[in-house]
């Protein structure tokens, strides 16, 4: 199970770094065109609400829940009861999704009054105007990542992450062709739209490879139905307060005038390209796959499984986070210092960079153990812990974007995601008696960052910035290529280099 989890990872790994390419060309061509402006702004902070809501109304907890519940299901062929199940689910989240999407629809002014106090006169005008075709995005995203969450259960991983790249295609598109109204972020709110119903429209015409179809009956409240929507509530608490959090960063972001907003979007552009790389192509499979341990009662395989995949994700991007704090601006710069994007905005996007690429490491101490935890179907844990977590991180939001300003949600983000982490990882250890070993070799992993890290810092102030002071992507090279050799080389002393084992993982 380990070899064919990793193997089909690595698959997935490799989509993604096609997909998301496309995803970094998109947005280079939005920041030349935008920069840090109140059109940026406003379309970073719109595209935010459909999730946002989808989270907020307990939609969005369906899918790890009916990935956990139905991988168990296809692992022991019960595929009649996912099909029944399906169909109740599917109408269900039509039925209640519906009626949303017209408040959305209808109240559009007020709603955006709530979520982002500090837009005011043309840039509120401009945000009403757009929301008319931003907030549709809600049903097709209700209905795209419950259908996605089949996909992955049943162990067709692939379709739904290639399918994902219409978004980003649409809207580059969308730069190319006239303006809506003269401004560009209508094309882009448009295009955002078309791209959502397409993968919606493409999910469903591929039904027939899943063995899965559509009636048009009742729903009807079955054993499993009922089960899936009762572990969606006790999550529901955790679900609102996750959603809280995130709400609130934008809430307190935009009393921060023109570019607050979108700095923050531009800074995590750039280390979401990894942390998608690895939520898009681990978490699916290692829930799915942890979920049919769970059936036959594998707790070794699932220890086994679940470590050595934290261990192995961070042996891989903690350089990439290291270089990041190092070369930020250099990095900033080579990404959006053209067009529109002027020497100001790189100083904006800096500052909240810095923490972005801190939350790379917290992120994954968070999002293995929450796929684990959806796998061992304790929700309680998740809820517990989470809550406590998101709580403490909205008043960290208030607390340090009154301190610091704007890139105050950033640090909050840090702080909160590395709790979190920490919390799931000591109760993971309860829950599997014990985590020694690993602990051991989690520090050895991050000493070997540290070390790395020190000696290229030095190297940067004293030595690689006078001579390659007005190159960027040179001091970028020469700097990355220091890091790793080092980084690798401590890995191999600490006895805690894991490229053996990834190179036998892409072998297909």
């Amino acid at each position: 199970m380990l070899n064919k989890t990793y193997k089909s990872i690595s698959v997935i790994f490799l989509i993604t770094i096609g997909i998301k390419l496309i995803d970094i060309i998109k947005n280079l061509i939005m920041a030349s065109k935008m920069g840090v402006s109140n059109n940026a702004d406003v379309f970073s902070a719109l595209i935010a609400v459909p999730d946002s809501l989808l989270v907020l109304v307990g939609i969005d907890s369906i899918r790890g829940v009916v990935n956990s519940e139905y991988s168990t299901l296809y692992s022991d062929k019960k595929f009649d009861s996912i099909q029944n199940s399906f169909n109740n689910l599917f109408k269900i989240i039509l039925i209640f999704s519906f009626p949303i999407f017209l408040l959305l629809f209808i109240f559009n002014n007020e709603i955006i009054s709530i979520m982002f106090p500090g837009f005011s006169g043309m840039k509120k005008d401009l945000a009403v105007q757009i929301s008319y075709f931003i907030f549709p995005v809600f049903i097709f995203k209700a209905i795209g990542g419950f259908v996605q969450s089949i996909y992955n259960s049943t162990k067709r991983f692939y379709y739904p992450v290639i399918l994902s790249s219409l978004i980003s295609i649409s809207m580059i598109i969308s730069i190319f062709i006239p303006y809506k109204n003269d401004n560009i972020i209508f094309n882009l709110s448009i295009a955002y739209l078309t791209g959502n119903i397409l993968i919606v429209i493409f999910m469903l015409a591929n039904f027939k490879n899943l063995d899965l179809s559509i009636n048009f009956k009742l729903p009807q409240f079955d054993e499993l139905t009922k089960k899936i929507i009762k572990s969606c509530g006790s999550i529901t608490i955790l679900v609102l307060f996750n959603q809280l959090f995130l709400s609130s960063r934008m809430f307190f972001a935009s009393y921060y005038g023109e570019g607050s907003i979108s700095s923050l979007n531009y800074s995590s552009a750039i280390t979401t390209f990894i942390t998608a790389l690895a939520f898009n192509s681990i978490f699916s499979v290692l829930l799915s796959n942890m979920s049919s341990l769970d059936l036959i009662k594998d707790s070794a395989e699932i220890k086994k499984l679940y470590l050595g995949t934290i261990e192995i994700i961070l042996y891989i991007f903690i350089p990439f986070a290291g270089i990041f704090i190092l070369f930020d601006t250099d990095i900033i710069k080579l990404f959006y210092f053209r067009g529109n994007f002027d020497s100001e905005a790189i100083v904006k996007v800096s500052y909240p960079f810095f923490w972005d690429s801190l939350s790379i490491i917290s992120w994954i101490l968070y999002i293995i153990p929450t796929a684990f935890f959806l796998a061992m179907k304790k929700y309680k844990i998740l809820t517990i812990y989470g809550s406590i977590s998101y709580l403490i991180g909205v008043f960290l939001n208030y607390y340090l974007s009154d301190r610091f300003g704007y890139y105050g949600v950033a640090i909050a983000s840090f702080i909160t995601t590395l709790l979190y982490g920490c919390f799931l990882l000591y109760k993971s250890g309860k829950v599997l008696n014990g985590l020694g070993e690993f602990y051991n070799k989690l520090l050895k992993i991050y000493f070997c960052g540290i070390v790395p890290f020190v000696i290229i810092y030095l190297l940067k102030i004293y030595y690689l910035s006078n001579i390659l002071e007005n190159n960027s992507l040179l001091l970028l090279i020469a700097g990355s290529f220091c890091f790793i050799i080092i980084y690798f080389v401590c890995t191999l002393f600490f006895k805690v280099n894991y490229l053996k084992n990834i190179k036998n993982y892409i072998k297909f």
